[in-house]
């Protein structure tokens, strides 16, 4: 169960990845190798990869809370990267 939960978290910052790297957010500080569409596929594929490893080799249960571990470290990643662009778009305005 631990190991799932694991795999569900960093599964969950792989599609925080994906998600920010196709959003206005990219515009933040972020590496550009995210711009790559290897690498692009890569942050898709491997999230999916580990959930389904995890109903696989640990059943039902266990890739259940692997899907939800990948939903809450994906939310961290998410609103991290919302606040950052919040405090960007702050001393924009203040240099104004």
């Amino acid at each position: 169960m631990v190991t799932a939960i694991i795999l569900g978290l960093i599964a969950g910052v792989f599609i925080g990845w994906f998600n920010v790297s196709n959003h206005e957010l990219m515009k933040l500080d972020m590496p550009l190798i995210l711009d790559n569409s290897f690498i692009k596929l890569l942050l898709i594929v491997i999230p999916i990869a580990l959930v389904i490893f995890s109903f696989i080799q640990f059943g039902i249960i266990a890739g259940i809370v692997a899907i939800v571990a990948a939903f809450v470290s994906h939310s961290f990643v998410w609103v991290r990267a919302e606040n950052k662009m919040k405090k960007l778009m702050r001393k924009a305005e203040d240099k104004r």
